[in-house]
């Protein structure tokens, strides 16, 4: 790939104003990057706004691309079938603003689906992108809104 124009966790900090077709955008293409991933029995594991860059096309559109596979887990991928029980671990690792629930407050001995984590993680991440847009939003009309 080549160089890149940032980080999501950028994006969003230096562009507080994010439509939400922007977002609908990136997630899309992290859904479907996780849905590919998932099928090979790759766990992400990690998902955060820092490791999602994107780059501004010619035509200014964005291409967002999912980066840093330092702490992925690799699942048989014979065993990943649609009627398969999914893989567990038991490995407390992420980070912790974007772990799921089952990570976050499991005991050592806890096993939890990976691949519930990453979607639970892109979530997040989704919801911050649009908290990002609600923030800018209420500095325009003046009124907070609810968290």
């Amino acid at each position: 790939m080549d160089l890149c124009d940032g980080d999501l966790a950028h994006f969003m900090r230096f562009r507080p104003n994010m439509k939400e077709a922007t977002a609908a955008k990136w997630f899309h293409q992290m859904a479907q990057t996780l849905a590919y991933l998932h099928t090979i029995g790759i766990a992400y594991r990690d998902i955060k706004p820092a490791n999602i860059l994107f780059e501004i096309g010619p035509n200014g559109g964005h291409r967002f691309v999912l980066t840093d596979f330092g702490l992925v887990n690799i699942f048989e991928h014979k065993d990943l079938t649609i009627s398969s029980v999914p893989p567990k671990t038991k490995t407390y690792i992420g980070s912790e603003n974007y772990m799921s629930p089952e990570i976050e407050g499991k005991s050592p001995d806890d096993e939890y689906d990976p691949f519930k984590a990453d979607a639970f993680s892109a979530g997040v991440c989704l919801l911050q992108s649009l908290k990002t847009m609600f923030q800018s939003f209420q500095s325009i009309i003046g009124t907070k809104v609810q968290e």
